[in-house]
């Protein structure tokens, strides 16, 4: 009984360590173009990103223009 309590345990635990892995190595958050502060030396930029004049850190390869922090207008109404 106690053999089959193990095997079942490990099977359990090989199927949610397969799970894990899974379901976890497909995570992808993105990456902004500028969504971070570097206006002082405590807010360093992170990795793939240059702290710019506007005082925020842009993403390498994107333009100033994708960094713009003005809200997008449709000319609609709500």
């Amino acid at each position: 009984m106690m053999r089959r309590l193990l095997q079942l345990y490990t099977l359990l635990g090989a199927a949610a360590a397969g799970w894990a892995a899974l379901t976890t190595g497909c995570f992808d958050p993105g990456s902004p173009a500028c969504a971070f502060s570097c206006t002082s030396a405590a807010h360093a930029c992170p990795n793939r990103y240059a702290c710019e004049a506007d005082g925020l850190c842009h993403l390498a390869g994107t333009t100033a223009a994708e960094c713009s922090l003005a809200p997008a207008t449709d000319g609609g109404s709500d």
